[in-house]
């Protein structure tokens, strides 16, 4: 299997809009750490699935070169996690889009995608596991505000689990879901500020000695330091991901 992450910024990407911090001015001078909203794409032979859909999806797609996919996944309905969703009404054949089934008539509704007939939502159902060509797709629930659901990918013999936002500390039944993955993706906006809705880093790196697999973080911010800091910090107990970075398994 192997993941290609398309982009690996926070909900404001980097750099920010009007913003002259530190980190924004480093970007602006250093356009290779930039970073589009969070998304990222599994393959497994030629299976193509994309997870998240954020307003930046449109000309990620384009940047990228993406013309096939199998389906996309949503893990919740932030702005930043769903915005692009209706880009897809322009895609050249209709898609499957998954999110959670108590989410599909507000989506529907508030990005009016009867407007979209090649959008074709699909409901997730909590704790349950679909197949999609030779990938196993399972989904459970991780704390944020009120909830977003977590995915796990399995060929049978490699498993990525992608955490998504999940706030701290995180439950230990979710600790031991992940421990046995070959990958670990969770998005990490803060530096070091506490935040219920959120793991931050120095929090996040705190479990690294409980788990079996490598923990990647993505969906960074403004906030923490620049790149070539962070991964000081890190060390070997993390990969600090960038957008355009594949990794395979």
């Amino acid at each position: 299997m192997k993941i290609r992450f398309l982009g690996t910024g926070a909900g404001e990407g980097i750099p920010v809009i009007g913003c002259n911090c530190s980190h924004c001015i480093y970007a602006k001078k250093h356009p290779e750490v930039r970073r589009d909203r969070t998304a990222f794409i599994i393959e497994e032979k030629k299976t193509k699935l994309l997870v998240e859909t954020p307003p930046d999806i449109r000309e990620i797609i384009l940047r990228y070169d993406i013309t096939d996919l199998d389906a996309v996944f949503i893990s919740h309905t932030d702005y930043d996690h769903i915005a692009g969703i209706y880009e897809f009404k322009y895609w050249k054949e209709p898609v499957d889009i998954y999110l959670g089934s108590e989410w599909i008539e507000k989506i529907y509704e508030c990005y009016n995608l009867k407007r979209a007939p090649k959008v074709k939502l699909k409901g997730l159902k909590k704790n349950k596991f679909i197949n999609i060509e030779n990938l196993r797709i399972d989904n459970f629930i991780v704390p944020h505000r009120s909830y977003s659901y977590a995915f796990s990918f399995s060929n049978g013999e490699k498993e990525i689990v992608y955490l998504g936002d999940c706030g701290w500390p995180i439950p230990e039944n979710v600790i031991k879901r992940i421990n046995s993955a070959d990958i670990i993706i969770i998005n990490t906006p803060f530096y070091d500020r506490e935040d219920s809705a959120h793991t931050n880093i120095l929090q996040v790196l705190k479990i690294t000695e409980k788990l079996k697999g490598k923990l990647l973080l993505t969906h960074i911010s403004h906030h923490s330091p620049t790149p070539d800091k962070l991964k000081k910090i890190i060390g070997n107990r993390a990969i600090l991901t960038n957008d355009g970075l594949e990794i395979e398994i």
